[in-house]
């Protein structure tokens, strides 16, 4: 999963100039390759400019993403997992809203989730617990005939699954997810915003204001501040197979508009 992050110093260039109008083919941007587990990346545009940046999403949101790629990619095992974690990490995200909603400070949230940080059953029984307090209803929770025996023998005993099977899947957690969570952005949105930037890596990076950093929030498919019921002119409403083409042809776009970046330095 490739992440384009725009570069401080080219901007500043290109802002100072007087027709601000910017081509394709000017390197204002640099290509990250690699994920990054806490947010902070550190990079160099094809200008040779080395800028330091923060994705400012959380990890459920780039997971999924994460997993979509993987399916474009050909990793369906991959894609799997990463939609499984996707899952587990939004659930976390759900039990901390609802308790920060019911009075809990951060620092009471924190002390009760080491309780069960490390063990994923106890998570599911307390989103359960939270969703049926907040909602008065039962939350859509996985097949245990049929899709928990197909995510245990993917995760656990190696099964190797088709395209046909990740992408299935994929829809699956897309529904898990986003229907608790528009129902959490509808009813506790106070407290929704307030999770979210708390556990933001903006937040959780320690920045003087000394440092020129660049802070950015990506268009996920699965986006908290910038949902995709959200915009109606939005790739991102289409269905999965109709979004995995459009990721495809951004990251082809992503490519040449690079190779033309290198091509005009040279």
């Amino acid at each position: 999963m490739k992440i384009q992050l725009y570069c401080i110093d080219c901007l500043k260039e290109l802002l100072s100039q007087k027709d601000c109008k910017n081509s394709e083919s000017d390197p204002i941007f640099a290509i990250v390759n690699e994920l990054s587990d806490n947010g902070l990346y550190f990079y160099t545009c094809p200008k040779g400019h080395a800028s330091k940046a923060i994705l400012s999403n959380l990890k459920f949101e780039l997971l999924f993403d994460l997993g979509l790629h993987a399916i474009n990619d050909g990793y369906y095992r991959e894609a799997v997992s990463s939609f499984t974690s996707s899952l587990e990490r939004f659930y976390e995200f759900y039990i901390k809203v609802s308790w920060h909603s019911h009075g809990s400070s951060f620092d009471q949230i924190e002390q009760t989730w080491k309780q069960i940080a490390n063990q994923s059953e106890r998570q599911l029984g307390a989103f359960i617990s939270c969703f049926i307090n907040d909602n008065i209803a039962q939350p859509q929770l996985m097949n245990s005939n049929k899709e928990i025996p197909f995510r245990n023998n993917v995760i656990h005993k190696g099964y190797i699954p088709k395209r046909e099977e990740a992408i299935d899947y994929s829809k699956l957690i897309l529904e898990l997810i986003e229907k608790p969570l528009l129902k959490q952005k509808k009813k506790l949105s106070r407290a929704v915003n307030a999770v979210y930037h708390y556990y933001s890596p903006k937040n959780q990076i320690s920045v003087s204001e000394d440092d020129d950093i660049f802070i950015t929030n990506q268009l996920t498919i699965i986006d908290v501040l910038n949902g995709r019921e959200e915009r109606r002119d939005d790739f991102r409403n289409g269905s999965i197979e109709q979004i995995l083409t459009v990721l495809k042809d951004n990251d082809e776009k992503t490519k040449i508009r690079l190779r033309l970046s290198f091509k005009k330095k040279k």
